[in-house]
């Protein structure tokens, strides 16, 4: 029998172990491991069976980091074992129970070890079982502390996924724009997302257990922060909350790894937060893990399970972008629970609420920014503007460049038309390994086919991405592409809860082209709804009327040839000032009122350029070249000769960012400038 190193005795945090001598080879091999990685362990080494015990115990299990309970048939019907046990809980020691085989436990221990830390020695691989012992005995060194409040990241790329996006995230789907993390696709193309070789993991939503519905803000912030903390790690592709809202364990399909299952349960001032990592494969519980705090503190939970969770995956906390003071975090997870549900005047709301609470959020002001800089084209007011580079020059005197390209990118190109400043902003970004914000300049400039490329490979390497598909249903809308954009707006929608309308943009106008006139009416019945729930005045509400309502109505009445109806929904978007939609749709009824809106547009392009590659799908090839269209996207920035410029720059790429150009292609159609 493998002996052990002699019981620690020193003044360093060690383990204290817990058995029955009956199990003494087995537990004495799992010592002597534990010892030989650099563990200190206290055990019993003179204590016979039958004999009293001792002092020398009870002060040891008093002064040690972590209490292992090895749970056998012999451990729990030993009455030492149990009085150790007892004595830890009355410690507060913090416990971890390791099974070594499948035992009956009975009803007294089993109410103690409730919501414990486990660990099922008998259901996991041998690698599995170590892999999680080191990890939770690692995890005892910062149990106690306070949670670290994670630094801003040095680098702006992968973590930018919805950590906080969701607050402005409805505004932007509702506007036509869609944004996600920035990245690069692999060499390698596939059509089965299946094959990326990640693992995949589900993060089931925690189960409110409080008996009060006011906290289920807690549970369904905190699900989706686990999210988007595990879905940083390179390894590891994380199920969006969509697929999992209604899910409960039976409902998981088989090619998924690992599961995340848990519950909040007590009061708001006496909260217990309960994780279990769960193999899908063999049912096996391979973690458990518990976090007590209050609903005032919730990044402390937080902050807690994220951080053992990842040391199980070998993993860290690095790149958390949320705010780390308690009552802003908490206000940060009512916003991640409102999500695509609530008013977005709220979200706006509780974005500068956040804030106010934590002024040095980096990543929250870029965000304002962001939202900022959409109210321009809905409000038509360029105060608007300024108060979103306010708003991003205090992001990136807090984080600096990293952090704030993208939204800088996006702001230049979108609302001030300063496409050479945006283009190098992504070019910066692109050396970094990511590429959306370019393929997104692209797509806005008329590189359509371009940007469709290096998106397909996107979305084949990442299909969790909504930002890939978003834009990728442009592009293909605006290449006439009307199966693939339909494709690609539904990729889309398949990542949100049913009741979101974030494929209303591209699907305006690719199902009644299509003739797909029946989804198109119900597309057009389910705006409506969403129309008349919103609070009246609401930028929700306008947005919707604006971008999806009357561009739906408008091409439903042109499939089913009713051009009275369609002229009526182009004139409500001229009375509403939405120059360009309204002037696209009077060229398509060949009105001469589509002169008068269309120049409108170009004197005031800050108002029009934002959502011009929306309005771009509705045009056909036909009016590609109207002198008209040609004038508008001259004044937006959008020229033949800034195309060709584009395509130029882009043909200077390093081969992986797999952005590619021919500038040959756009000489002859700039020339005629």
């Amino acid at each position: 029998m493998l002996q052990p190193l002699p019981a620690y005795r020193g003044t360093d945090p060690y383990v204290f172990v817990s058995y029955s001598h009956a199990d003494e080879a087995a537990v004495f091999q799992q010592i002597r491991w534990l010892q030989d990685h650099g563990v200190n362990v206290f055990y019993d080494e003179g204590i016979s069976p039958g004999s009293e015990w001792s002092d020398a115990l009870a002060q040891a299990i008093e002064g040690c980091a972590h209490f292992v309970y090895f749970v056998t048939p012999n451990s729990v019907a030993s009455d030492h074992c149990r009085r150790e046990l007892n004595f830890a809980l009355s410690e507060r020691r913090p416990l971890l129970a390791v099974y070594l085989q499948e035992t009956d436990v009975p009803a007294g221990i089993r109410l103690s070890l409730d919501n414990r830390q486990a660990i099922l020695r008998h259901k996991m691989t041998h690698d599995a079982y170590q892999r999680a012992l080191l990890t939770a005995l690692s995890a005892q060194a910062t149990r106690s502390a306070a949670p670290a409040r994670t630094p801003v990241p040095s680098r702006f790329g992968r973590p930018m996924v919805w950590a906080g996006v969701v607050a402005i995230a409805a505004l932007a789907v509702a506007l036509g724009v869609f944004t996600t993390r920035d990245s690069t696709p692999s060499d390698q193309e596939t059509d089965d997302p299946t094959d990326s070789g990640k693992q995949r993991v589900a993060v089931l939503t925690l189960r409110n257990l409080t008996g009060d519905p006011g906290l289920s803000w807690l549970a369904d912030g905190m699900s989706e922060q686990l999210r988007q903390q595990i879905g940083m790690w390179g390894h590891i592709e994380v199920l969006p909350s969509a697929f999992v809202r209604d899910w409960s364990i039976g409902d998981v399909p088989a090619d998924v790894v690992y599961v995340v299952d848990g519950f909040i349960r007590g009061q708001a001032d006496d909260l217990t937060v309960a994780l279990d990592l769960i193999e899908v494969s063999s049912g096996a519980k391979l973690w458990t893990e518990t976090a007590q705090g209050r609903d005032t503190d919730p990044y402390a939970l937080q902050h807690h399970l994220a951080t053992n969770i990842a040391r199980f995956f070998g993993e860290s906390i690095t790149d958390w972008l949320a705010p780390s003071r308690p009552e802003a975090y908490a206000s940060y997870l009512k916003l991640s629970n409102i999500g695509f549900y609530g008013d977005l005047d709220e979200q706006f709301y509780l974005l500068e609420r956040t804030l106010e609470l934590d002024p040095d959020w980096a990543f929250g002001w870029a965000q304002l920014a962001f939202a900022q800089s959409r109210l321009v084209p809905v409000t038509r007011d360029p105060i608007w503007l300024e108060r979103a580079r306010q708003s991003l020059a205090r992001a990136r005197s807090l984080a600096g460049d990293d952090l704030t390209d993208y939204f800088d990118s996006a702001i230049k190109l979108l609302v001030e038309g300063d496409v050479d400043g945006a283009e190098g902003r992504a070019r910066r970004s692109v050396a970094t390994g990511f590429g959306l914000s370019y393929a997104q300049i692209m797509v806005s400039s008329g590189l359509y086919a371009e940007a469709e490329s290096y998106l397909r490979r996107a979305v084949e390497t990442d299909p969790y991405q909504p930002g890939y598909w978003e834009w990728l249903a442009a592009a293909r809308g605006n290449l006439g592409d009307i199966p693939g954009t339909i494709a690609a707006a539904e990729g889309n929608a398949r990542l949100f809860p049913p009741e979101t309308l974030v494929m209303a943009s591209p699907l305006r106008w690719a199902l009644p082209a299509g003739g797909r006139l029946d989804d198109a009416r119900a597309l057009l019945q389910r705006v409506q709804v969403a129309i008349e729930r919103a609070r009246p005045g609401s930028q929700y509400r306008n947005t919707l009327q604006w971008l999806s309502l009357l561009p739906l109505q408008f091409e439903l009445a042109m499939a089913e040839a009713d051009p009275a109806t369609a002229s009526a929904a182009a004139q409500r978007l001229a009375d509403d000032r939405m120059h360009t939609l309204a002037g696209v749709f009077f060229l398509r009824l060949n009105d001469p009122r589509a002169e008068e809106q269309l120049e409108l547009a170009a004197a005031e392009p800050q108002f029009e350029r934002f959502a011009w590659f929306h309005s771009a799908m509705h045009l056909g090839p036909a009016l590609r070249d109207h002198p008209l269209i040609r004038n508008l996207e001259d004044a937006m920035g959008f020229s033949r000769l800034w195309r060709l410029e584009l395509c130029k720059r882009a043909a200077t790429l390093p081969p992986e960012s797999h952005i590619t150009c021919d500038p040959t292609k756009y000489e002859v159609s700039s020339s005629r400038h």
